[in-house]
């Protein structure tokens, strides 16, 4: 058998040819995008430039050192186990993402692509090694729209549900749950209009539904059925989904408006309500801007004018005033504009230039936080005729009542005069006295009618003038001086009706007159102090107290035998009061009794 040896020339030239070949591949490897390694024994046996970039490390820092060197710690326990049970000959991935540690300490996210070789006769393991960090953050980032849409699609404020384009439940939120009833698992897959468009509004279900198929988009308010069958105001509005113009979804807002329709119907309500308040009033409405033009007029606003609302609400307030009133208008439209509320009469001038006596009541109102003058007008015209026939009438009752008063005081008077007469010629000093007790009582009657006269109330007597002018005459009559009785006089100001002051007249003239006559005998010197005044409760108190004599122990005051005591207590109970007598060292005589009855 020959052999067929090669010459040593031959084979350094076969040698050189596999070292150019070598430092060929060695130099494409440093200079593709991947990162390669060949680990064996757990060292890195070769790397080329790209790894380096990948960890930070110059080419040869990255050979013959540890291979978990260059992986991030993250990672280092998953990257072992794989590496293990591969070289254990158990299946394991060939392609896995991890990460590199930079040597800066940053962490380089990275895919394995693996596989077992023969390097130098011995088993090794060769990785090519793809930087992956702008895949990784693009997927992060798609992870996190899509995290955000989830959540927004969930959190989003109003029922929402993602439907297949013919109408097909593939996920609702937790708004159309909250409304509906239904979980996003009860209904999925099932059509929507099945569910939710039931009887009378399936027909218009089924036709949206339709509508947004063929790629429109819908808005539309109408009912539709919760789980528990109640009905629910809804507006929905629909869009289709597309990619590259093809329909791959749509979504559907069914927008709550229950409340909505709820308040429009009580608005409605209310402006109609309003609307027939402001029309059905018998008084007329205008409502002017800042400028006096007329922006509302109700019906009786044109039946007082004469206009029509059409011709009012083209003209000004002016319009309708004589030239006379318009400096006065301007003036308290100034003023009505500034908050005040004012009542005023003017004449108006209607559509036939006949001339109206109209009060009106003028205000300041805000519509929609724009100031307006609201104003009521009234026609007075047969109102001030009436007035002044009252006023004639009120002059002529004024003119008889004071006549009346007149004459009953002279009445009496001519009484009193007659009673006189008789005393002088009767010889019976008792009887003369009893006249004389008599005068002294109409007096105090007269004296009423004379204030009333006197006055120009003619229901009411002021009772402390009334008590005063009483007082003097009976210190007159009874010859006592002021430096004999010393009169103190505390009265407030009370008015009393005829039918108060007449009773009160009388009993105040039989305590004084009594006081006058028995308190202070013969030249004895003393006070007597009188005090008019009204409570909280709308109750009047005359005080009499005196420091004479006192009574005689032989009147019973519960009792009384005496013909003054006796007409005392009549007039009280005439009054509704309740009368108090002490008698210790002086009188004290309370009378207390309503204001009215």
């Amino acid at each position: 058998m020959a052999v067929n040896y090669k010459s040593k020339t031959q084979l350094l030239k076969e040698l050189n040819e596999i070292k150019q070949e070598y430092s060929i591949l060695t130099k494409v490897f440093d200079y593709i995008n991947d990162g390669i390694a060949i680990v064996q024994d757990d060292m890195v046996k070769y790397a080329n430039i790209k790894l380096g970039e990948f960890t930070g490390y110059p080419k040869e820092e990255t050979i013959n050192v540890p291979y978990i060197k260059f992986v991030h710690p993250d990672e280092l326990p998953k990257v072992v186990e794989i590496h293990k049970r591969r070289l254990a000959g158990e299946k394991v991935p060939t392609r896995y993402e991890s990460a590199l540690l930079h040597r800066d300490g940053s962490k380089v996210h990275v895919e394995f692509t693996v596989t077992e070789i023969l390097y130098k006769g011995k088993p090794a393991v060769l990785a090519i090694i793809r930087d992956i960090t702008e895949r990784k953050k693009l997927q992060d980032e798609i992870i996190s729209k899509a995290i955000f849409l989830d959540n927004l699609f969930e959190s989003g404020p109003e029922p929402v549900a993602l439907l297949s384009p013919d109408g097909k439940v593939i996920r609702v939120n937790k708004e159309f749950t909250k409304l509906f009833g239904y979980s996003s698992d009860e209904i999925k897959g099932q059509n929507i209009d099945d569910i939710l468009a039931k009887e009378a509004f399936y027909q218009e279900a089924t036709q949206l539904t339709s509508r947004t198929k063929k790629g429109e988009r819908i808005r539309v308010v109408t009912k539709r059925y919760k789980k528990d069958g109640s009905l629910v105001d809804v507006e929905i509005i629909g869009s289709p989904i597309t990619i590259d113009g093809k329909m791959i979804a749509k979504f559907t807002i069914y927008r709550d408006i229950s409340e909505k329709i709820k308040a429009e119907k009580e608005i409605k309500k209310r402006e109609e309500r309003y609307r027939a308040i402001f029309e059905g009033s018998r008084d007329a409405i205008f409502i002017a801007d800042e400028n006096a033009r007329f922006v509302e007029v109700n019906q009786a606003a044109c039946e007082l004018t004469g206009y029509t609302k059409e011709e009012l609400l083209k003209m000004r307030i002016p319009d309708l005033h004589e030239e006379t009133d318009l400096h006065a208008y301007k003036r308290y439209f100034h003023r009505i504009m500034n908050g005040e509320s004012i009542l005023s009469e003017a004449k108006i001038i209607r559509k036939n230039r006949t001339k109206v006596d109209t009060e009106f009541s003028n205000k300041r109102i805000f519509l929609e936080g724009i100031p307006y003058m609201h104003t009521v007008a009234r026609d007075i015209s047969e109102w001030k005729r009436d007035k002044e026939k009252i006023k004639a009438s009120l002059r002529e009752k004024d003119i008889m009542l004071q006549e009346i008063h007149h004459r009953v005081k002279n009445n009496m008077q001519i009484i009193i005069s007659l009673m006189r007469i008789q005393a002088r010629s009767i010889k019976s000093p008792t009887f003369t006295k009893y006249l004389q007790a008599l005068q002294e009582r109409v007096y105090s009657m007269s004296l009423i009618h004379d204030h009333f006269y006197k006055k120009q109330e003619f229901d009411k007597i002021n009772i402390a003038s009334y008590i005063k002018e009483l007082t003097n005459h009976l210190f007159y009559i009874s010859s006592k001086k002021e430096d004999q009785i010393k009169i103190n006089l505390d009265l407030e100001e009370i008015l009393l009706d005829l039918n108060k002051a007449v009773p009160f007249g009388m009993l105040v003239n039989e305590i004084v007159t009594n006081v006058l006559k028995h308190a202070f005998p013969g030249r004895k010197k003393g006070e007597l102090s009188l005090r008019l005044y009204r409570d909280g409760n709308k109750k009047i108190h005359f005080l009499v107290n005196d420091n004479g004599i006192g009574l005689p122990k032989k009147v019973n005051v519960e009792n009384p035998s005496t013909m003054g005591f006796q007409l005392i207590r009549d007039l009280t109970q005439q009054l509704d009061g309740e009368i108090q007598i002490e008698s210790n060292r002086g009188t004290k005589i309370k009378v207390i009794f309503p204001e009215k009855y």
